[in-house]
């Protein structure tokens, strides 16, 4: 995913979310996690978040767990409970 929407193609969000949908809906393939990597990508394409996050987040959210961050992304997903860490300042 990162490749595709990168410099290197620059395919959109969208184009490769379709793309990936189609892959993972075809029946040649046993796809694990599949509710999983559906969501994601739907979060990466509404949220314009990494699909790293986007599949943390996925995840997190249909086993009912929340998500322990830095990453100030997680406050566009608002219906993924995150648990925001944010880092102490050294005295």
């Amino acid at each position: 995913v990162f490749v595709l929407t990168g410099n290197a193609y620059g395919y959109t969000r969208d184009t490769v979310a379709e793309a990936l949908v189609g892959f993972l809906n075809n029946p040649a393939f046993i796809v694990q996690e599949l509710a999983s990597l559906q969501m994601a990508l739907e979060l990466f394409v509404k949220h314009n978040v990494d699909f790293a996050d986007a599949y943390l987040a996925a995840s997190a959210k249909i086993s009912g767990a929340s998500v322990a961050t830095f990453d100030q992304d997680f406050k566009k997903l608002k219906d993924v409970q995150s648990l925001d860490l944010k880092a102490k300042k050294s005295k």
